[in-house]
Parts: structure tokens; C-alpha cells; sequence
């Protein structure tokens, strides 16, 4: 697996960062280096955009800093030698094995993969272009693009694998996990307990192979605020850690991302006054803490500012074609953009707002119902006791600590409930994810969890002030104490159930290739980019996937550089046989601009339906129905030509 060199990369910059900043430890750094990998790639690969030259910077940069860091090691620069050379290392690279391992031939098959998290990749890979413009017809373009900035860098460098779009997801979480470990003393402890906390991630479904942004952004507010509160001293570097966390999750998600880093930001800022009382210094720490609130605004507005500015753009090129192709009036050329639109945000808010108004609790209130119960019939209140059990421990603790744990369990609530609220309020907008919403409660609530049990591990490790034992545990005691809880929250079957399947099991992709790669018999989509075609479908294999969506995005990314659009039909399920008219079948070719037309048939009903429509018997005839078309137009008439003939 090539795209394995990309932990290599970045353990070459976590080396880096320990060579620049001396106190960093191994876990803080690799957190650091994965955020500054993240935010320079959006900078190079989305805001300049300087792509292949990010994609080399970072990916080959990190290697040239890896071979640079071994160097320094036999020389033992900086005492690199004692301060690398520990348990935490080879946590890390048995992590990284256990990834690589887990991902070897792995095929994605989630839903919101074809449709944003995999497909703004292979926009970036195959087209070179930023994802929002006038031939892209990919869903979610609203999403922030941070991570797929990232993930363009592993495969425009080591080449296109799915591997290599879920290393980046990976390398997050296992980093944040090893920087909490290392909030602990003791160099096996600290080993341990970050591999704790990865394991733990599987915990509520919520799989450290995530293909999604939340994963990523629930690790990084967890190591943000665990490395703010238990920091072991008031030195800048120590508040380090908190302000990468924070300056990049914004990138996750544009609004719960955004709301947790200033969470992160505000704890920085409110705690402060108690370095002050502490007679310390806090000049670099306040200006440490604003960057902490600041950074993560701009990031918000600068993907807000680009995202409508590029929108506009692809719509009024759009709307400039259909004039060409004579579908609507001239337009007189483009408009100027306000400064009030670019900074307008996720548009989601506009129509949550225009949702507002009478009848809305009466809508509100049994989605309320029904995420309420879901949610009390679930394993989560038993955080609610764990939440209690911490408030308990620190009662006893001495004043300076109990404020930590009572501050660090503050935050997570304060985030945890906004987050909430913020969930009930997508109500409105999309009345769908009520019924999943416990998935997206994983992200509130895991970083509590991780709390609770690095409390635990403290706790039986003899480092809590108010708790001190007889005689201080190994490290491995500690962690085998909390292993019974593991197991007992998601045992290893069940985390084993979770990963990504490495063979033809999933159907999305199997039932996609069946089509581009055996039926077409290798139509040169390369040569037709970014020129338009329908594809008309009503096949067997379709007819398996329930999700009509779901085939359209996956026929849609498997067409990748041409832009396919989609009509699907029910086998064997003639109520929409009447829409198969000429009029309608070249409305749609017109409106979407179609160079080529498509069919999958395995119906012979829509087949003689589709035929006298458009007059292809004497180019095709059943049974072999699937076929490529080339559209012509003149004035009004469109005529069609089988494509190889």
C-alpha cells in the first residue's frame, strides 16, 4: 500500500515539531503536525490554490523530515534520542501497522462518501479544479472541505487508493488519542492509555474508520480541552496542543466544528486569571488563547467567502450555456457580489430561518419525542452516572485540580448541549435525521467518555492529589483495570463488524463497476471530460439498492471526469412507464446540456418504450439494450447516432 508512506510523512513533521519546540512530547507533536498538515493544505490545496505543489510539500516535505529526524537521532540533537525512543513511539507505529492492516484492499461503500467525502477528492484529482463549479453535480458542496484538502495530498502523491482518503480520518483520531496519553507520567502509562483511547472510539459505533468529518472533530475537541486542563505546567508550548485542536476544527463541520473550537478558545481565555493569581506570566498565553478564538472564525469565513463566491460563479456560467444552447434568455453578463452574501455562511441557516414560524413546535414536537426516547433507551445515560461519579471525585480533590475536572467536564457539557440544541434545530431543515440522530449524538458525547476514563486510568495510576493509593500501580494494572469496562462497552466482535468490508460484499461498488467497466467494455470517459451525459437506468442489479440516491451518486462518481445525470426506473413496475416520451427524454437531454445518452435496460417493456420514443431499433435491439448514444442537435431536432458506428 503506498499511500502507507503518508504516516511516514507525518511522523517526519511530528519529528520536526519535537526538534523545534523541545518540551513536546511524541503524541502532542503528532497532534500538532496533523493539524498543521490539515490547515496547510487547505491554504494550498483549496484557498490558493497551489495543489500538486501542496501535495508534494507535504507529502514528500515529511519524508525529507523523517530521513532529517533520524539523523538527529544517532547525532542526538536536542536529546531527540530520550525523548523519541519511548513506549509511545512503538504504540504509534503498531497503531499504524493495526491501520494498514485494517485497510488493506478496503472499498468504501458509505452513502455520503460518493456524494461529498470521496467524490470533492476525485473532483480535486481528476479535474485540478476547485469542487464548486458550472459540470459538477455532486451533493453536500456546502461542506467544509478541510480533511478532502488533506486526503487530495496523500492520493495526488502515492496514488488513488481508498486507503489512503481513510488514513487521513485515522491519523486524527489516533493522534488526539496519543496526545491525551501523554497527559499522564510515566512513559508506559502514557503508551498504553493513548491505545486505550483508541480503541475506545469505536465505542457507539463511532469507528476510528469513520469516512466521515465527526469522527475526526469529537477527537480533536476531546485532546483540546484534556490537554488545556491537565496540562502539567503554564508554559506556552503546553497550551499548544489546544490551540492546533482548535485553530483547525472549524474545517470538520462549519458550525458544530466552529462551535466546539471556540469552546476550546473561551477555556483558554477563562483560565487565565488563574495563571495570573498563580504569579505567572500570561502575556503569550492570552495571545495564545484569542488565536485560539480567532483562527477558527477566519477559517469559517474564509470557506464562507470562497464557497459563495465560486457558487455564484458556476451559476452564472451556467446560466450563460443555457443561453448558448437557446434554453433561457440572454443574460447581460455577471452581477457583483456583496459582502453580505460571500459572508453568508452555510445557506442551510437561511432555510432554517424561513422554516420559523407558526405550527413549528407542532412539527417539532414528536421528532422531539422520538429522539428523546431513543436517546434514554440508549447506553448514553450511563454517562450521566459517569458525569455524576467525576463530580463526586472532585469534590475531594484539592481546590487547583478539582477546578480543572469540574472546568474540562463544564466544557464538554456546554459543547455537548449547544450541539444538541443545534441538532433539534436541523429538525426543521431536513426532518430525516431524527431517526438517525443518535448517530450524530456520538460526536457530543464520546469526548466525555474519554474524560471519564482517562479520570479512571488517573485515578488507579496514583496520580490524583485527593485519591493517592498505598503504593502507585504499574502502568499496565492501571489499564487493564478499565479493560472489563472496554470490553463491556463494545466488545472486539462488534468493533470487528464495523470496520470497512475488503471484499465485494458491500453492493454499491460492485454494482457500479458491473456497468462502467464490463457493460460499456471501457468507454473512454478521459476523453469525453467534463462533457454531459443521461443515463437512463431500469436494470436488475439496480433494483437491489433501495436508495435511489445512493445508485445516483455512485453512478455519478464512477463516470468521473464526464458528468452523468441519472433517471431511474423501476423493473418490472410500469406506473412511470408513461414519462418515456420523446418530448421528455429530449427536455432532459436539453436542460442538461447532453452530449450522450445512456441506457441500462434490462426491462423490455421501458426497452420498447424507450425505442419507439426515439427510434434506436435499427442501432440496437433487444436483448443487448445497453449503449451508448451521441446526441446531435440542430434547431429543434435532436437525432441520435450509436457511438462506435
Amino acid at each position: 500500500m503506498t499511500d502507507g508512506w503518508y504516516f511516514a510523512s507525518l511522523l517526519g513533521w511530528a519529528l520536526l515539531w519535537m526538534a523545534l519546540i523541545r518540551p513536546l512530547k511524541l503524541g502532542q507533536a503528532l497532534l500538532c503536525a496533523v493539524c498543521g498538515m490539515l490547515l496547510t493544505a487547505y491554504i494550498g490545496v483549496i484557498v490558493l490554490p497551489l495543489r500538486q505543489a501542496a501535495a508534494w510539500l507535504l507529502m514528500a516535505g515529511g519524508l525529507a523530515a523523517l530521513a532529517s529526524g533520524v539523523l538527529l537521532l544517532l547525532m542526538n540533537r536536542w536529546q531527540l534520542r530520550q525523548r523519541v525512543l519511548r513506549p509511545s513511539l512503538l504504540v504509534w507505529l503498531l497503531l499504524c501497522a493495526a491501520c494498514l492492516w485494517a485497510l488493506n484492499g478496503v472499498r468504501i461503500e458509505d452513502h455520503d462518501s460518493y456524494s461529498y467525502w470521496m467524490r470533492i477528492v476525485r473532483e480535486l484529482y481528476t479535474d485540478g479544479r476547485f469542487p464548486i463549479h458550472m459540470d459538477t453535480n455532486m451533493s453536500h458542496t456546502d461542506y467544509f472541505p478541510l480533511l478532502a484538502s488533506l486526503q487530495y495530498c496523500v492520493v495526488q502523491v502515492f496514488g488513488w487508493q481508498d486507503a489512503g482518503l481513510l488514513m487521513v480520518i485515522a491519523s486524527v483520531i489516533l493522534a488526539s488519542c496519543m496526545a491525551i496519553g501523554d497527559l499522564l507520567e510515566g512513559s508506559w502509562l502514557s503508551a498504553l492509555t493513548g491505545a486505550v483511547m483508541a480503541y475506545l472510539f469505536s465505542t457507539f459505533g463511532l469507528t476510528v474508520f469513520s469516512t466521515r468529518g465527526d469522527g475526526p472533530m469529537a477527537a480533536l475537541f476531546a485532546a483540546g480541552i484534556l490537554c488545556l486542563f491537565f496540562r502539567r505546567d503554564d508554559r506556552p508550548v503546553s497550551w499548544l496542543p489546544s490551540l492546533c485542536a482548535a485553530a483547525v476544527l472549524t474545517g470538520m463541520k462549519i458550525y458544530s466544528g466552529l462551535l466546539f473550537a471556540v469552546v476550546i478558545g473561551a477555556s483558554m481565555l477563562l483560565s487565565i486569571p488563574g495563571v495570573r493569581k498563580a504569579g505567572r506570566p500570561v502575556r503569550s498565553l492570552r495571545w495564545l488563547s484569542w488565536m485560539a478564538v480567532v483562527l477558527p472564525v477566519l477559517m469559517h469565513f474564509s470557506w464562507s467567502i470562497l464557497y459563495h463566491y465560486h457558487s455564484q460563479l458556476a451559476y452564472e456560467q451556467g446560466e450563460l450555456t443555457k443561453a448558448a444552447y437557446g434554453l433561457t434568455p440572454a443574460v447581460s453578463g455577471a452581477t457583483a457580489s456583496s459582502l453580505a452574501s460571500l459572508l453568508g455562511g452555510n445557506p442551510r441557516t437561511g432555510e432554517l430561518m424561513d422554516s420559523l414560524g407558526s405550527g413549528l413546535w407542532a412539527r417539532l414536537q414528536p421528532l422531539i419525542a422520538q429522539f428523546g426516547s431513543s436517546l434514554w433507551h440508549s447506553a448514553y445515560p450511563w454517562l450521566l452516572a459517569g458525569a455524576v461519579l467525576m463530580i463526586v471525585l472532585a469534590l475531594f480533590q484539592p481546590k487547583a485540580q478539582r477546578w480543572r475536572t469540574l472546568g474540562a467536564l463544564l466544557a464538554m457539557a456546554a459543547a455537548a448541549l449547544c450541539y444538541t440544541l443545534g441538532l433539534i434545530g436541523g429538525f426543521v431543515v431536513q426532518e430525516e435525521i431524527a431517526v438517525v440522530a443518535l448517530n450524530y449524538m456520538n460526536t457530543a458525547l464520546t469526548p466525555v467518555l474519554l474524560l471519564f476514563v482517562f479520570l479512571l486510568i488517573r485515578l488507579l495510576a496514583g496520580q490524583d492529589e485527593a485519591w493517592r493509593f498505598p503504593a502507585r500501580l504499574p502502568a499496565r494494572w492501571a489499564v487493564a483495570a478499565i479493560l472489563p469496562l472496554m470490553l463491556l462497552i463494545q466488545p472486539p466482535e462488534a468493533f470487528a463488524r464495523q470496520l470497512p468490508v475488503p471484499n465485494d460484499e458491500g453492493i454499491f461498488r460492485p454494482f457500479a463497476l458491473e456497468y462502467y467497466e464490463e457493460e460499456l467494455g471501457g468507454f473512454p470517459f478521459e476523453e469525453y471530460a467534463n462533457r454531459h451525459a443521461l443515463l437512463i437506468d431500469c436494470s436488475y442489479s439496480a433494483a437491489e439498492i433501495k436508495s435511489p440516491s445512493a445508485k445516483t451518486h455512485v453512478y455519478q462518481y464512477y463516470a468521473l471526469p464526464m458528468r452523468m445525470h441519472i433517471v431511474q426506473y423501476p423493473v418490472e413496475d410500469y406506473d412511470r412507464l408513461g414519462e418515456l416520451t420523446a418530448e421528455n427524454i429530449k427536455d432532459m437531454l436539453r436542460q442538461n446540456r447532453c452530449d450522450f445518452l445512456f441506457l441500462r435496460i434490462d426491462d423490455y417493456l421501458y426497452w420498447d418504450q424507450i425505442d419507439e420514443a426515439l427510434g434506436l431499433e435499427e442501432q440496437c435491439d433487444w436483448p443487448e439494450p445497453v449503449g451508448v448514444y451521441a446526441v446531435s442537435y440542430e434547431g429543434d431536432e435532436i437525432s441520435f447516432s450509436l457511438l462506435g458506428e
